[in-house]
């Protein structure tokens, strides 16, 4: 039997809500279910990485909790090791950086896009900076952007129907919205080809510095110092969207690692075996969290059968909330920090001061993220987002 396809299809099918125990919850662990698990804490580490973690929006290693579940072995499970407003650099590079070209997206098959291909409607270097508007923590403000943003998308898990008619005529392609709420997949560095499910190491784009970081620092952190970040998938998903049970295989070297990292909407992962006739353990996901497949279950049957709609009164989670963002940057620049995006003490980063708070002083790259987080917000208030990070050549 297809057990693997019998859970997913049950758990595709729910109201997304779960009896005690259907899903691990690793944020929520009963004492009385503890014992399946392996717990354990980071060694505490050297200055200097944390101040790298710092600066990627991480907790020092010490701080993160890492699960293991004794029937994936090789799998870990580590609940948002980010810093609270540290998620939100990594969301805006999914939505505005990685999709621009020379990166590939699915969209490609279907429409020519101009200029550097920016499906973001906006343009972040022409927003006004926080010495020009006033931020507001009003959450009235909040819903009146996602009032304003494009109906949410039906379910477009077959993008070739939806952009089968989209001329390849640049000036007849629909408007940015449009395209962004058919954006599927993105691929970094090597990239994928689905229909041969090979890498063709001829095609290729310069893998992202910023992620290339991040996920070394995850994993050398995770005891995997030698992993090599070569190609990426970024996932986009709405709240009607699945990931089918599939094993990842077309790497050269299997004993490395896969790291994925989830933003947005919470969702449940299915983790099996290596057939479909192992009986899948439901895992929920939360904006943050971030899994590891190592050593057997690194070729386990996976997928995705669900994004759970948001708690009514919160669409998005609270540590991707626009207060949020705002008391990290405080913090972040009055400790002297430099953030990924943050241009605070070189010539082209003009430093203004917020006009909210004449003790803070952010510099315009900093302060146009805070100021177009609503915009964010609206987009996640519907969507989940998963990097997922894999090592594609033997070293």
């Amino acid at each position: 039997d297809d057990l693997f396809k019998e859970e997913f299809k049950r758990f595709r099918n729910s109201r997304g809500e779960f009896a005690a125990g259907e899903v691990i919850d690793f944020e929520n662990v009963e004492p009385s279910g503890a014992s399946q698990f392996g717990v354990s804490n980071m060694p505490t580490p050297p200055l200097s990485a944390c101040k790298t973690a710092q600066r990627l929006g991480l907790l020092p290693a010490d701080k993160w909790i890492v699960f293991s579940l004794a029937t994936a072995p090789g799998l870990y499970v580590i609940p948002n090791p980010f810093r609270a407003g540290g998620q939100h650099h990594w969301v805006k590079q999914c939505l505005v950086t990685y999709p621009c070209k020379p990166n590939v997206c699915n969209l490609d098959a279907h429409v020519v896009r101009a200029g550097d291909g920016r499906l973001w409607p906006r343009d972040l270097n022409n927003l006004p900076s926080a010495a020009e508007v006033l931020v507001s923590r009003d959450p009235k403000d909040m819903s009146e952007v996602s009032k304003n943003v494009s109906e949410v998308p039906k379910d477009v898990s077959d993008v070739s129907k939806d952009a089968s008619e989209v001329s390849k005529d640049v000036s007849k392609m629909p408007n940015h919205s449009d395209l962004l709420h058919k954006l599927h997949w993105v691929t970094l560095g090597y990239h994928y080809d689905w229909t041969a499910k090979v890498y063709h190491k001829e095609h290729r784009s310069p893998f992202p510095e910023d992620m290339a970081e991040l996920s070394t620092f995850i994993l050398g952190a995770a005891g995997f110092p030698n992993f090599v970040p070569e190609a990426a998938i970024v996932n986009y998903y709405n709240l009607g969207s699945t990931l089918s049970g599939h094993t990842d295989h077309s790497e050269e070297d299997l004993s490395c690692p896969l790291l994925s990292i989830s933003f947005g909407q919470s969702a449940v992962f299915l983790i099996g075996g290596g057939t479909k006739q192992v009986r899948p353990k439901a895992i929920l996901l939360r904006s943050g969290d971030v899994v590891i497949m190592s050593g057997a279950s690194r070729l386990a049957y996976h997928g995705v059968p669900k994004i759970l709609p948001p708690h009514k009164g919160m669409e998005t989670p609270h540590c991707l909330s626009q207060d949020t963002l705002q008391t990290y940057l405080e913090g972040a620049h009055s400790e002297g920090a430099r953030l990924p995006w943050c241009l605070c003490g070189k010539a082209q980063g003009t430093v203004v001061a917020d006009s909210e708070s004449a003790n803070t002083v952010q510099c315009l790259s900093c302060s146009r993220l805070l100021n177009s987080w609503p915009e964010f917000a609206a987009y996640l208030s519907y969507s989940r987002i998963n990097v997922n990070i894999r090592q594609v050549v033997s070293h």
